[in-house]
């Protein structure tokens, strides 16, 4: 996208289509590479001596930027050395956050008083950051080094009040900014951007052209490069405006993969880096252990009456499926109450393959996926090596997109096989698409619960495996797969539940050769046959239910549940 957004800008500016594009990936690549050599540097040493010396370049930078920036659209925020421009407001963000983290640091280990701490948060923060912001015209950059400074606050123990009181200081000098500058406030016309004074044509146009171009996407969008309002009709398409030329591009299928996707990856970083380090494991190795009731009448009768009005009211909705199948017209006539739709399911609409397709599929998919979730969650859990961080991201994007975008994708990414070079087309409308699809859906949700039974199996009980000289394939074979049996067949059920149930992802890449029920309850309501649709629903629900009801009889007996009931009463 970034090489589609920006082509036309490059080839205005007399340059190859590409520049822009090969200047973001050398950015990426440089940026990799330096935050990799970064990250193992101890922390201690950017809090230390050094960071005096990070801090003086910073303000240097912010000095210079003043005196020889390059002035742009009002602003001096580019310091240009040869040909090659940095903005210094960027390297300002990291060091004044560093200087934060030391200031608390000396402050709460008594080191310095209160108000010696107030006076070097004013000359070495509040001072620097309200020369930049001056000088800079450059409220984005101040806001993020006050949520940054915050932050920092925050996590380190300083009381509520003040926060509460420098929160509501900055909140007031934002609107101050806001409201007190003519350009800023103006940029409120994105409320009503046809009403800026000029019938459109004014502060409000980009954003009108930003308009036309989601709405010109439609669902599915115009093609990958093949954006209108880039032509020189919305202007910064390559930057501030890029994502209207992603939903006309890629339509609101597109957009909304992009907007969940960032969600999804935030998500993922707090779960990582914030809750998992309340997790801890127990020392038995055990999947599961007895929990304490709650027993106050305060909390379990209100919890029971929602619960038991949210069951009624689920139920009640379940209930209206067969009683729909059973209606001789829907809407219109509703006795005798008949199963001749049922009967018309098998005898006229090939509900035997359906079903049998539907059932075939689903059983081959769901203990791929429930294995293969186990072996990433012990490689995530169990193991140490470089990338398996990443191997849990990418285990996880499925969970970003919504269905129909996944299935675009792999219409995109199959109908001509592989970036349009014929391989691996052969499984376009295969039944091995529709299985990979499956099992891509459903592996986010039996690794977090893999991931989630390992966390609690003590690191010692493998040892002793270890020590006794089994290999790591024995270890997991049997001792690891054992202890998390109930969340493997957990996941193998839910997997089956999900790949059975599956419509939005699997509805555009069926094809004749298979019949899925859910295509054909889709199909059947689209044309208003509810009482076909229903029936279809009802044998789909009770062979989801009955799949649930054989897991929970088959964990009831051979569960690791069991075996700690028992344990208890010894």
């Amino acid at each position: 996208m970034v090489f589609s957004a920006s082509m036309v800008k490059a080839l205005e500016a007399g340059k190859p289509a590409s520049d822009f594009f090969t200047d973001q990936l050398l950015f990426v690549i440089v940026g990799s590479v330096v935050a990799a050599v970064l990250w193992r540097v101890n922390y201690r040493t950017w809090v230390g001596p050094a960071l005096w010396v990070i801090w003086a370049v910073a303000v240097g930078l912010i000095l210079a930027t003043a005196v020889m920036g390059t002035d742009n659209y009002g602003a001096k925020r580019w310091l240009y050395i040869g040909s090659v421009g940095v903005q210094p407001s960027e390297f300002c963000k990291i060091a004044f956050l560093l200087v934060a983290v030391r200031l608390l640091l000396d402050y709460r280990s008594g080191m310095v008083e209160f108000r010696a701490s107030m006076v070097r948060v004013l000359i070495f923060l509040i001072v620097p950051i309200a020369i930049m912001y001056r000088t800079q015209s450059d409220l984005g950059t101040t806001v993020i080094c006050a949520v940054g400074i915050i932050a920092v606050m925050w996590m380190g123990g300083v009381p509520r009040k003040v926060i509460a009181a420098v929160l509501a200081v900055c909140v007031v000098g934002g609107l101050i900014a806001i409201f007190g500058t003519g350009y800023r406030a103006g940029r409120l016309v994105f409320l009503d951007p046809w009403n800026d004074g000029k019938g459109g044509y004014g502060t409000g146009y980009n954003i009108i052209r930003s308009y036309y171009a989601l709405s010109e996407g439609g669902l599915f969008g115009v093609g990958l490069g093949n954006s209108h309002e880039k032509f020189q009709y919305l202007f910064a398409s390559e930057s501030d405006f890029i994502f209207a030329v992603i939903g006309e591009e890629l339509g609101l299928v597109g957009a909304m993969a992009v907007v969940l996707l960032c969600i999804t990856l935030g998500m993922f970083i707090v779960q990582k880096y914030y809750l998992e380090a309340k997790t801890a494991a127990t020392l038995t190795g055990k999947a599961s252990r007895g929990r304490m009731l709650i027993a106050d009448r305060s909390v379990t009768i209100p919890l029971t009456i929602l619960c038991s009005l949210a069951t009624l009211f689920v139920i009640m909705m379940y209930a209206c499926v067969p009683i729909g199948a059973l209606f001789p017209t829907w809407g219109y006539k509703f006795t005798p109450l008949t199963f001749k739709w049922f009967g018309q399911v098998f005898t006229r609409y090939h509900g035997l393959q359906a079903f049998r397709d539907s059932f075939v599929l689903s059983l081959i998919a769901s203990p791929i996926t429930a294995l293969l979730s186990m072996i990433i969650s012990y490689l995530v859990v169990k193991r140490k090596f470089r990338s398996k961080g990443f191997i849990e991201a990418v285990s996880m994007l499925a969970m970003a997109v919504p269905g129909t975008v996944l299935g675009v994708g792999y219409i995109r990414g199959f109908s001509g096989g592989l970036f349009h070079t014929g391989f691996l087309q052969g499984l376009y409308g295969s039944a091995a698409i529709l299985i990979i699809v499956f099992v891509v859906r459903s592996l986010p949700t039996g690794t977090r619960s893999g991931i989630s039974a390992l966390r609690q199996i003590d690191k010692s009980i493998e040892e002793s495996a270890y020590d006794m000289g089994a290999d790591s394939f024995k270890v997991f074979m049997t001792v690891t797969l054992p202890l998390i049996k109930d969340s493997f067949l957990s996941g193998l059920v839910t997997a089956f539940v999900r790949s059975i149930t599956a419509i939005s992802a699997i509805i555009l890449l069926v094809t004749p050769q298979f019949l899925l029920i859910t295509v054909q309850i889709n199909e059947f309501a689209e044309k208003g046959s509810y009482s076909i649709a229903c029936a279809f629903a009802t044998i789909l629900i009770i062979i989801t239910y009955g799949a649930v009801l054989l897991m929970n009889l088959f964990i009831k007996f051979f569960g690791t549940s069991r075996k700690i009931k028992e344990d208890s009463h010894v």
